[in-house]
């Protein structure tokens, strides 16, 4: 380990002056930068102007106690990480013990060898460089991780936009009508729009998780007719559904205000019903309820799908991403559509719940605080 000693500043808080004198020409042959004191007082007059890394104390200077200071010392916040290694005449067990409760890391009895003051004193330094180290380290880290996380933030909006208007653009022309000989364009473009949907959500999630982890994401909550997302975005989802011949069946009440951010609440719906879409049958149906429940609305996603095994649900339960795995029609993505809906819902004073069987199906559903009519 080439460790650089003159970039450590060691404190000798000694008031023999012999003592203090052998101690600080042993200490600066070897390349340490010395500060000297002789009294307590002018000890903590040190440690508030100059950088110390370590400090050698002598237990006894004068009418005070070294292992009073020290506890001092570790009391104070800009002190207590500072290395303390008592130098006494003392050799008692309770003296010693009484040292290291005191908050001591080491201590080394007089009359010392400098051979042994030295490797004691090094291996307090190798730690400190140690710490120092991984705290840079971590540091770099944090800032790559940071960095890393804004450049998704940016590629995510900067594809999401013409994503969206490619979206749009398919969304409409699978509205059109065709001939029956035209048959195979609309599958095309009924095709070309579930791409388009499944890009969408992917760089939709993308965005709002980078975010999230930024403290970027701003939450606009305003009045929300819950029925009305929900039809919205259903009918922007029924070409994905009509690829595989799946029937998206409604039992809506109306009339159902909440206070939420409109943005968010169509992600959630929309990861709600691309999940229950990509694990179900062809030919199968899913359902999408919205009712009242005392004071809350609650819309559940139901399918007949594949389902998922306890170590899926384990998963979610535990807000970690499960993980991409193929649909039924083998249907790729992320992982991360069911984790942002829990950490969207629960975040801001809603529930999250799922059940599930194997190879039977799920139900994916949240409760969120209705809006009371006295607020509208």
């Amino acid at each position: 380990m080439n460790i650089q000693l003159n970039q450590f500043n060691i404190l000798v808080a000694e008031d023999n002056p012999i003592h203090s004198l052998i101690l600080e020409n042993i200490l600066r042959m070897q390349g340490y930068g010395v500060l000297l004191a002789d009294s307590f007082d002018k000890a903590f007059s040190i440690l508030s102007k100059d950088h110390v890394d370590l400090i050698l104390m002598d237990v006894i200077m004068g009418d005070m106690s070294g292992f009073d200071i020290v506890k001092t010392i570790m009391e104070t916040p800009e002190y207590q990480d500072i290395p303390v290694i008592f130098i006494t005449s003392l050799d008692s067990t309770e003296d010693i013990i009484r040292g290291f409760d005191a908050g001591a890391v080491d201590y080394i009895r007089k009359p010392f060898e400098p051979q042994i003051l030295l490797r004691r004193v090094r291996q307090q330094i190798n730690l400190l460089y140690q710490r120092k180290f991984i705290e840079a380290q971590k540091k770099s880290l944090e800032a790559a991780i940071a960095s890393r996380d804004q450049i998704y933030a940016i590629i995510s909006h900067d594809l999401r936009t013409p994503i969206a208007s490619l979206k749009m653009i398919l969304n409409i022309l699978s509205l059109q009508e065709v001939h029956k000989d035209q048959e195979s364009l609309r599958q095309m473009v009924y095709s070309g729009n579930d791409i388009a949907e499944q890009l969408f959500s992917l760089l939709d999630n993308l965005l709002k998780w980078t975010k999230s982890r930024l403290g970027m994401l701003s939450f606009v909550p305003q009045s929300v007719q819950f029925d009305e997302v929900i039809f919205g975005v259903v009918e922007v989802l029924r070409p994905t559904a009509l690829l595989k011949d799946i029937t998206i069946e409604t039992c809506i009440e109306s009339c159902i205000t909440i206070y939420f951010d409109t943005d968010i609440l169509k992600s959630i719906i929309r990861n709600l019903l691309i999940n229950a879409l990509k694990f179900s049958h062809k030919g199968s149906s899913v359902k999408i309820l919205l009712y009242s429940e005392g004071c809350c609305a609650v819309m559940e996603v139901v399918d007949t799908g594949i389902g998922m095994d306890e170590s899926i649900q384990k998963s979610i339960r535990e807000s970690l991403p499960s993980g991409s795995r193929p649909g039924t029609a083998n249907e790729q993505g992320s992982g991360l559509g069911l984790w942002i809906v829990k950490q969207f819902v629960q975040g801001k004073e809603g529930e999250f719940f799922f059940e599930s069987v194997e190879n039977q199906g799920s139900k994916f559903g949240l409760r969120i605080p209705k809006l009371d009519r006295k607020e509208l």
